[in-house]
């Protein structure tokens, strides 16, 4: 998303579908265009929840206002209230505008922030069944069509690479739930899954987005570009139909050749020609063409029950040297490159101070032994002396009492 200058929210509106609530609306100011959008109380309150799970431990700059007043604790809101919500509508603009203005720029950078603020093209979560809307104008639109005039080649360009990256996270879900399959995760298998599905949806909408975008800018393309860009939007249809019965189909990349054939498809997205889907391996695999039906090898149907009694058991594909996936904790999730990179050095950091102490503490440790052997060496000198005292007065005892015996 564009670097956003400033939030205002300079309006307010009740409604009453679903039920009566206030809606405000948040005048954003990019660079060379502004839009506005439009959120209830509750969506900030799903805003401050998205950004403690993206920064954990952190507390963003501002603080979000009350939901109730006192007066109304025990009422509903009603359209009297007009003094609670003028100072909410103020709070709430000091709430967003220190994240805009903080010295912190990750606040600024966030995901949940961006998403908060997007326009619809962008396909923000939050506008999914909240009455959420944008316009030029100001005015409320749940169409695509009322933004895509600021549709422009160079953001069509960045929404399409934004698709593709979905494209590319819904075939590593498919490799995740293939490994967790392997391992017998029936829960990790599961949650791939959903995440999948999940990113198809998503998948969707952006497509729609790029279609009525294309429509929209197309007077402004040459011919060759124009065409170009559709055989984009093609090959990216082609991906969602393919990936969409991969997904809802009984298996998923049930072999070490589906594999292969995912990580083929995910590395040629540039080709003109492509592959997309899965390949099998001799007449049992699952195949796809260009613009062609995925099919099953045939006589799969009639072998039924007794082909399953055949079928070997799935081997391991572990390979020597592989290691599992990084997992996401508390402390990397909402951190970028840099910060990783930053975190990665404190971390070694802190290594280096902790092995240093246990350094000094081994030579000081030495030091004492050291001290320890020279006392013991001094005491057992020490000993001798004094074992060497005792054999002279008993000498000269001894020669003491042959005199007193003579006398």
């Amino acid at each position: 998303m564009e670097q956003i200058r400033y939030v205002k929210i300079p309006l307010t509106e009740t409604r009453t579908e679903p039920n009566t609530h206030v809606v405000y609306g948040l005048h954003v100011q990019g660079p060379v265009r502004s839009w506005t959008v439009w959120h209830r109380y509750s969506d900030f309150l799903v805003l401050a929840y998205e950004l403690s799970r993206e920064f954990p431990g952190s507390l963003p700059p501002g603080t979000l206002p009350p939901k109730r007043s006192m007066t109304s604790w025990f009422s509903k809101l009603s359209s009297n209230d007009v003094e609670f919500i003028e100072e909410r509508r103020h709070a709430l603009e000091r709430y967003l505008q220190s994240m805009i203005v903080c010295d912190d720029d990750r606040w600024r950078l966030s995901k949940s922030l961006q998403s908060f603020l997007a326009p619809a093209s962008k396909g923000s979560k939050y506008l999914a069944g909240k009455n959420t809307s944008i316009s030029n104008t100001g005015s409320e639109t749940g169409s695509l069509n009322s933004d895509s005039s600021w549709v422009t080649a160079a953001s069509w360009l960045n929404d399409h690479r934004e698709a593709e990256q979905v494209v590319r996270d819904i075939r590593q879900c498919i490799l995740c739930r293939e490994n967790a399959l392997t391992r017998n995760e029936i829960s990790t298998s599961h949650q791939s899954l959903l995440q999948a599905k999940r990113q198809l949806t998503e998948l969707a909408r952006s497509i729609k987005g790029l279609e009525a975008g294309l429509e929209q800018i197309k007077g402004s393309l040459t011919a060759g570009e124009l065409l170009r860009r559709q055989d984009m939007l093609m090959r990216l249809n082609e991906d969602k139909a393919n990936l969409t019965r991969i997904v809802t189909g009984p298996n998923v990349a049930s072999s070490s050749g589906d594999r292969s054939a995912l990580l083929d498809g995910a590395s040629s997205a540039s080709g003109s020609t492509r592959v997309i889907g899965w390949a099998g391996s001799g007449n049992n695999g699952l195949h796809r063409m260009p613009g062609s039906m995925p099919m099953h090898s045939q006589g799969m149907a009639q072998q039924g029950m007794s082909d399953s009694g055949s079928r070997q058991a799935p081997r391991s594909r572990r390979i020597f040297g592989n290691s599992n996936p990084p997992q996401e904790t508390n402390e990397t999730r909402g951190l970028d490159n840099q910060g990783l990179l930053q975190l990665q050095n404190d971390r070694m950091q802190e290594q280096d101070r902790i092995a240093s102490e246990f350094s000094l503490l081994l030579r000081r440790q030495r030091e004492m032994g050291h001290a320890i052997g020279d006392e013991l060496d001094l005491q057992n000198q020490l000993l001798t002396e004094l074992d060497q005292d005792l054999d002279r007065t008993g000498n000269k005892l001894a020669a003491a009492r042959r005199q007193a015996n003579r006398l």
